[in-house]
């Protein structure tokens, strides 16, 4: 094939925007009727599309058309249609050889009228369109998590594979040409998993918009954005809020305190919070900026109902396993009956709301749930949409959480040769599901393929992301727990100190990420015989966990229950000399 499937649909999308805008709703009927060749070539683009699509798919995308009622519908409508496009061109080689044909060179620009005097709002959940008057259309994916489908508790969670993008569409001469130019190519990284590159990219494009447009222009303002967002995937979490703080200071500044755009820098902020593990700030942003939202947007604004399912994310990452049900069962109520029980989003709410069961202990409900998902998933989007992949890995890792890894193996094993073979070896959404197999492999006390799956993984991760990632540091802990399963404790104890010392470098002392590392490496230590190193750490553990959860906490008493243990080990070992 000649350009990548997301480089196809990156240039599609400024001609789908042009025909929504001139042809509305009905741009699959209409006869070509508009002196506007960027929309007609869009119009042709979107019925090619059509044709290709199987009659349930149809009719879904249909639908989606022809809610474009009103100019601010347009945006909602490209950025919902993203993933049907790339899912369209990956499983039909015609369709893709038809959009090639009838795609312009890429190196031409394309003007997009209708919008080209405005700033757009953030009208789809998690997608930012942004506009400037200059012509140059951004899409941005923003850092909430309406897609986030959550793994098991032991699982990597899966990221949401709306990575930060940002494409700049220009219709205006060089130099800013030169910026739509390295935002496809920061998207094309992401798309691969380079996110080192991404991030470069992004920073490059930050500092040349600021240069050419000035810091407050909206472009400058999202380039911020997405930078941050590229930031929080590559495992800086603090740089990541620095740069979102400072970016809702702009927007409230630029924009004033209710603009959409401001709403959904709160958003992004506090997911970054959430991501650095800061819950409390987290919770308080996400109830704040919901609150607003409902106020300002109405309650069943999509982007309303993006933040109901991002509170209720932040309150099962906090253990608030009660409040975050709840909100998720409203929120999928609320998405089925606003969007439609086959949309994207609403089958995201339900992966969600199967993973706050199985977060519960309820694998019953849990499994039904994700295999319910599962089945619409794959009539809807197809078998090996990224997002149907996504919810038969969610199925696995349930199946495990149940204890049931002869059901759990098999399935990861597709899932993981399906992603391999579309989506390469070194994918993080392939890495992932590399990991998660490796967890099950030892489990079933298969060892041997275990560590050797998750040293794969490891050195993907600490090649693509480095070794303080929060993934290839939770991934060296999972190979640890294998050593020390098989036997090989000096091998586990090194790792452990590795892991626990990095994470005690990059989220602090108290972090409980930290203290749960450094709690392994304790009862390895205490495995080996080593029991003075155990209790100094065990000592130290129990001070910092009496501090943050209070003397009660089931963790603080599982701590205070395994330094017991290492004091009378000494006093026992003493007493034998």
């Amino acid at each position: 094939m000649g350009a990548s499937i997301a480089d196809l649909v990156v240039q599609a999308g400024p001609y789908v925007t042009a025909a929504l805008s001139a042809y509305g709703g009905s741009v699959l009927t209409r006869a070509e009727e508009v002196t506007d060749s960027a929309a007609n070539a869009g119009r042709r683009l979107l019925q090619a599309l059509w044709r290709h699509q199987p009659n349930v798919t149809r009719a879904t995308l249909t639908k989606e058309l022809e809610s474009v009622r009103a100019e601010g519908d347009v945006e909602r409508v490209v950025a919902a249609m993203r993933d049907q496009m790339l899912s369209a061109l990956r499983e039909d080689v015609d369709l893709y050889r038809e959009w090639t044909a009838l795609l312009p060179p890429s190196g031409d620009t394309v003007t997009i009228n209708a919008s080209s005097s405005r700033r757009l709002a953030i009208t789809t959940p998690g997608v930012m369109l942004t506009s400037s008057p200059h012509g140059t259309v951004a899409f941005g994916v923003v850092g909430g998590d309406s897609r986030v489908v959550h793994g098991a508790p032991a699982d990597s969670a899966a990221p949401s594979r709306r990575h930060s993008r940002e494409v700049h569409l220009s219709a205006v001469p060089e130099p800013t040409n030169a910026l739509t130019t390295r935002n496809n190519r920061a998207i094309a990284a992401q798309e691969v998993g380079d996110l080192a590159e991404a991030t470069r990219l992004l920073e490059q494009n930050l500092a040349e918009s600021r240069r050419l447009l000035g810091p407050d222009h909206p472009d400058s303002l999202a380039a911020s954005n997405n930078l941050a967002t590229a930031f929080q995937a590559s495992g800086d979490p603090l740089g990541a809020i620095h740069l979102l703080e400072s970016n809702l200071a702009d927007f409230r500044r630029v924009s004033g305190p209710d603009h959409p755009d401001t709403l959904t820098a709160r958003n992004n902020l506090a997911s970054a919070y959430r991501a650095a593990g800061e819950l409390d700030r987290a919770i308080l942003l996400f109830e704040e900026t919901l609150a607003d939202r409902e106020r300002v947007l109405g309650s069943d604004h999509p982007a309303t109902l993006t933040s109901r399912n991002n509170l209720a994310s932040a309150y099962r990452a906090a253990g608030e396993l009660d409040r975050a049900i709840l909100l998720f069962e409203e929120t999928l109520a609320d998405r089925e009956r606003v969007l439609g029980s086959d949309h994207p989003d609403t089958l995201a709410s339900c992966n969600n709301l199967a993973g706050a069961y199985r977060a519960a202990g309820d694998t019953t409900r849990a499994i039904l749930l994700f295999q319910d998902n599962l089945a619409r998933s794959e009539r809807i989007l197809g078998t090996s949409h990224p997002d149907t992949l996504s919810s038969r890995n969610s199925l696995a890792g349930t199946y495990r959480a149940a204890g049931d890894l002869n059901r759990a193996i098999p399935l990861y094993e597709a899932v993981l040769s399906e992603r391999s073979q579309m989506l390469g070896p070194t994918h993080p959404d392939t890495v992932i599901t590399r990991r998660d197999l490796a967890i099950a492999y030892r489990e079933a006390g298969r060892f041997d393929e275990a560590i050797a799956l998750l040293r794969k993984a490891f050195g993907l991760y600490t090649d693509l992301l480095g070794q303080t990632h929060p993934l290839a540091l939770a991934t060296g802990n999972d190979l640890a727990i294998a050593h020390q399963m098989e036997g090989d404790l000096q091998l586990s104890i090194n790792l452990y100190r590795f892991v626990a010392d990095a994470l005690k470098e990059t989220l602090g002392d108290a972090h409980p990420e930290t203290l749960a590392a450094r709690s392994n490496l304790a009862n390895a230590y205490m495995a080996a015989g080593d029991l003075d190193r155990a209790t100094r750490l065990l000592k130290t553990l129990f001070a910092l966990r009496v501090d943050a959860l209070g003397p009660d906490d089931p963790v603080t008493v599982a701590t205070r229950k395994s330094l017991r243990a290492a004091l009378q080990g000494q006093r026992e070992t003493s007493g034998d000399r």
